[in-house]
């Protein structure tokens, strides 16, 4: 995940507002990053193989996800009262 989405989902974690939408993000994002790392262990070639060839274009889905989400958490961090 990048920074600012790290940052976004624990400010929306710390409000009541967007907890929800905080606990779905961080749980998509890990758990496809999870999946591929079983992915890339139980295929029939080496694990350095995948990750030298393919992480990059794998990895940009959930971090793609994390980064479009991060807007959403931040506009109801407990600081903001633009949409309440």
């Amino acid at each position: 995940m990048t920074l600012v989405a790290a940052a976004a989902i624990l400010l929306a974690l710390r409000g009541n507002g967007a907890r929800e939408a905080a606990f779905f993000t961080a749980f998509a994002s890990l758990a496809s990053l999870a999946f591929l790392v079983g992915v890339y262990w139980t295929t029939p070639l080496d694990y350095d193989y995948h990750v030298t060839t393919s992480v990059r274009r794998v990895i940009t889905a959930p971090i793609v996800f994390a980064a479009a989400m991060a807007p959403l958490l931040l506009s109801r961090a407990p600081g903001d009262q633009t949409l309440r």
